[in-house]
């Protein structure tokens, strides 16, 4: 007889689903050999590229500006979608976070490798919901907000596409090693920063004092944006940003 079990895992990143017991369980022992040895990976790779991008000079013509932006963000029905202490403990695509932040980062990647905060939003709303993982599940429980600014009339980005135009002359490399990086979700497994993470921190750490974040392609769908806003913490965020519940 057909077994028609499902599991379902809803965590903070997103829904998980597994046809049975033994998925779930070869999932877990698969993971975890892939991220012991991703870690020693992401170590030699962030390092390598570290050093090659202390060579280069940020560039002033990266940075665009957002007048009146909308983004999109989708959280589950009991988190507070301006909540950053996710991304402070678990670090995201261009942000390092505790999980990957230790003595032996910080000196690896001095000056840039503190852990910094940051809130990630989508231009469209619908792969707002793809980057949240429950695009493919009807019945989700999960919200999607308007997001916009408070006080200021526009953003200052760093855009990812023109920086890696420019980098990939001096470091060929650079596309592959950030340009499609995804975790799908699953940052707070790092022990060490991916590439991503090391040049999120480098674009900003050299930006202007002023620039809010990092404009970067969607990994779901590479001409729409997505947006990862640097801030020091959650009432920085909701000093900041506005969140408007979507029907």
């Amino acid at each position: 007889m057909k077994n028609f079990l499902q599991i379902v895992i809803r965590g903070r990143h997103g829904v998980h689903v597994f046809k049975n017991l033994q998925a779930l369980k070869w999932s877990i022992l698969r993971y975890s050999a892939e991220f012991r040895s991703r870690d020693s990976f992401n170590q030699t790779t962030s390092k390598f590229l570290y050093e090659q991008l202390r060579k280069c000079e940020f560039k002033s013509d990266w940075i665009v500006k957002v007048d009146t932006p909308r983004y999109f963000r989708r959280v589950g029905f009991t988190r507070d979608v301006l909540d950053t202490a996710g991304s402070l403990s678990d670090g995201g695509r261009f942000n390092i976070g505790g999980a990957q932040s230790s003595s032996i980062v910080t000196n690896l990647f001095r000056p840039i490798g503190e852990k910094r905060c940051a809130l990630y939003v989508s231009e469209d709303a619908s792969i707002a919901r793809k980057e949240f993982g429950d695009a493919k599940i009807p019945r989700s429980t999960a919200l999607t907000y308007l997001i916009t600014l408070r006080r200021k009339k526009s953003l200052a980005l760093i855009d990812v596409k023109r920086a890696l135009s420019d980098l990939s002359r001096n470091i060929p490399e650079i596309r592959d090693l950030v340009g499609s990086s995804s975790m799908n979700g699953k940052w707070v497994d790092l022990k060490r920063p991916a590439p991503c993470q090391v040049f999120g921190h480098w674009l900003i750490h050299h930006a202007p004092k002023n620039t809010d974040g990092i404009r970067f392609p969607s990994s779901h769908d590479d001409t729409v944006s997505n947006v990862c806003i640097f801030v020091a913490d959650t009432v920085e965020c909701k000093r900041i940003l506005n969140a408007s519940k979507m029907g």
